[in-house]
């Protein structure tokens, strides 16, 4: 009879290569995070800033600073949950009552400070101007003061004594001539003829008047004063004065002549005197305050 075979032992190859491969595995995985774990402390350690002794214990001693504050104000905190008593309260109220009516009295500065603002920069405006103006006037007398420094002095004139004419009667079939003496100049100036022109500029306006017999004086004015009497010696137009229309005559001084000039044999004043001796006319003068001279000397040609 065959023998039977033993059967063989189970091996424990297997499960001992498995345990050595995973403890392998551990152990690099262990050393890896090792070699890690050192180069992030290592940054770590590079990117801190160095710290001296000093300064850490300074560190620590605000630190203990700190927790003291915090002690204090929990203290305090700890207090205010007290009650106040009355006279606190009325304290508080009245120091309440105290600021705002500073608050108040300050929004009301405030308010009219905002409102006087452009009334300030007006004046402000206002005072520059004047300011410069008075620099400029300033300057001004300065130079006007070195000028009169610098002007040689003039000695008052004597004053002019004019004995005037005892006035006579005109003859009664004589007319008058009238000489203007003004700005140093005198001249005739014919009256009766401007008088005669005026009248015939007048009666050519044709305005009649309305049906209460009255006329319009400033339509009158106006017609008449858009072409006025133009003469050689003199101009006239229309003018209300006191409420009364007259007729206004301007001399042309520029066509007079100086008392030096009218001594003159062929001077217009004396062809003029000779005229009216033919024409038996009379002489009135006209005299302004500036002309008393040549006045005195056509009055002096009179009597030659």
């Amino acid at each position: 009879m065959r023998r039977r075979k033993r059967q063989s032992e189970g091996s424990l190859d297997s499960l001992l290569d498995t345990m050595t491969n995973v403890v392998g595995i551990l152990v690099i995985v262990l050393v890896i995070t090792k070699l890690g774990v050192g180069q992030a402390v290592q940054r770590i350690r590079n990117n801190l800033p160095d710290v001296t002794v000093e300064q850490h214990a300074a560190v620590l001693e605000q630190l203990a600073k700190t927790e003291e504050d915090k002690k204090t104000w929990e203290q305090r905190l700890a207090e205010a949950d007290q009650p106040l008593t009355d006279a606190q309260v009325e304290a508080l109220w009245q120091k309440i009552d105290a600021i705002e009516a500073e608050v108040v009295k300050a929004n009301e500065v405030e308010q009219a400070i905002a409102a006087m603002s452009p009334q300030v920069r007006t004046l402000e405006a206002r005072a520059k101007q004047l300011s410069q103006q008075i620099t400029t006037a300033t300057t001004q007398l300065e130079k006007l003061e070195q000028t009169v420094a610098a002007t040689p002095k003039v000695e008052k004139p004597k004053p002019k004594v004019v004995n005037l004419p005892n006035p006579r009667a005109a003859p009664a079939d004589a007319s008058a001539t009238y000489f203007v003496c003004k700005g140093g100049k005198i001249l005739t100036v014919p009256l009766d003829t401007i008088f005669r022109i005026a009248d015939t500029r007048l009666g050519r306006l044709q305005i009649k008047p309305d049906k209460d017999g009255k006329v319009d004086c400033a339509k009158v004015i106006e017609l008449f004063n858009r072409a006025p009497v133009n003469h050689p010696s003199a101009k006239a137009s229309l003018k209300v004065i006191n409420y009364r229309l007259y007729l206004l005559v301007q001399p042309v001084i520029a066509r007079g002549e100086s008392a030096e000039q009218i001594a003159a044999a062929d001077s217009t004043f004396q062809r003029q005197l000779r005229a009216m001796k033919a024409q038996r006319r009379y002489v009135r003068f006209v005299v302004w305050a500036d002309s008393y001279d040549v006045y005195l000397a056509a009055r002096a040609q009179l009597h030659d």
